[in-house]
């Protein structure tokens, strides 16, 4: 939801919470305020996401993972997403990106309770219990010193992946005429070995300095970001500098752009 006039229409039909747009609202601080003020129900927002402002994959993306998620499927839940992988290649490794985005960080959360925001949501569901668990004592105890990535999913999420079962998945696939069997095990087993190597090198290939995000947001709601363009303001650009480092991720992006590729032009299939 992204607009009063939408939240009118549910307030009527009588729901006593409502999960807000991230990708439109999280920086929409004048919106926000609009909804808390003139609604009985309460208001949530998702916190932890580095989903692009505005993006216009985000209902075609929530269709196909929810489809994709199903426990009947006979590719035991293996899905190639275009979605995050051409987000992953084309946005990831670019810094300014990364503090344009829609993430509220703990230290942030008294800024939206302000106007309005009663609770707030945590992402991903699909992930480890002890990750899961590191992300809420963060955002439960309101600071949080070191990596952003530590409590904000992206590639990380993917460590998920070591729960299913690979070779069930190549079994299944198998049995699929229309699927290129060869070069999706090449790129299931590179899944696996950025897995590892996500373990090992994530905090030093993608760092974003958390304590040096201070006062960010306070910034893009005193501006009204949402409601001006970025002309003539190079505030973004010199945080980016300043909190964001990233050494050696040309092959993660360069990896993920070519899986969607690929699935653009049908080498999959």
């Amino acid at each position: 939801m992204d607009s009063l006039e939408k939240a009118k229409y549910w307030e009527d039909l009588g729901v006593d919470l409502v999960t807000l747009s991230h990708t439109g609202l999280n920086r929409n601080f004048h919106e926000i305020k609009r909804i808390t003020d003139n609604c009985k129900f309460d208001s949530q927002l998702i916190a932890n996401t580095f989903c692009k402002r505005g993006c216009p994959s985000l209902t075609l993306h929530g269709n196909f993972s929810a489809h994709a998620s199903h426990s009947w499927e006979k590719t035991n839940r293996y899905n190639m997403d275009y979605y995050f992988t051409s987000c992953v290649g084309k946005e990831f490794c670019n810094p300014l990106r990364l503090i344009k985005s829609n993430w509220i960080r703990p230290e942030d959360l008294e800024i939206y309770e302000q106007i309005g925001i009663k609770r707030f949501k945590i992402t991903e569901r699909g992930i480890k219990s002890e990750y899961v668990a590191k992300i809420i004592d963060a955002y439960r105890s309101g600071v949080y010193e070191g990596n952003l990535l530590d409590i904000v999913p992206t590639l990380a999420k993917f460590v998920f992946t070591e729960k299913r079962n690979f070779k069930k998945t190549m079994k299944e696939l198998m049995r699929m005429p229309f699927v290129n069997i060869m070069k999706v095990k090449q790129i299931v087993g590179r899944f696996e070995e950025l897995i590892e190597e996500e373990k090992r090198l994530a905090s030093k290939k993608f760092y974003i300095d958390n304590k040096k995000l201070d006062g960010a947001v306070q910034f893009f709601m005193d501006r009204g970001c949402m409601q001006v363009t970025c002309d003539g303001c190079d505030f973004c650009e010199k945080l980016a500098e300043k909190a964001v480092k990233q050494e050696g991720v040309d092959e993660y992006t360069q990896f993920y752009s070519g899986i969607a590729s690929d699935l653009v032009d049908g080498a999959y299939f």
